[in-house]
């Protein structure tokens, strides 16, 4: 009852701040990117003989997990650093 109340209490507050906004229109350029891209992929529909992309999204697969595996080490060993006794930072 009381999550309830200041789930309610929150869901004024955002709707206050939104109201506090001016609509927004989006421009034409950010409406139209989806044509943009089908005419960008229909273009490279024909780029299949002489472009490996089973071979090219597995090399992309692969360095991107490098960086997530990367990124990952650098989180555990920054968490790691602020338990005392552990790290540096204690």
């Amino acid at each position: 009852m009381i999550l309830e109340w200041l789930a309610g209490i929150g869901s004024a507050f955002v709707t206050m701040v939104a109201g506090l906004l001016p609509v927004w229109e989006p421009p034409a350029w950010f409406t139209s990117v989806g044509p943009q891209i089908q005419g960008v992929l229909a273009t490279a529909d024909g780029l299949g003989v002489w472009v490996n992309f089973s071979l090219a999204s597995t090399v992309a697969t692969a360095v991107l997990a490098t960086y997530v595996v990367g990124f990952v080490i650098k989180l555990v060993l920054r968490a790691g650093s602020h338990v005392p006794q552990f790290g540096g930072a204690g």
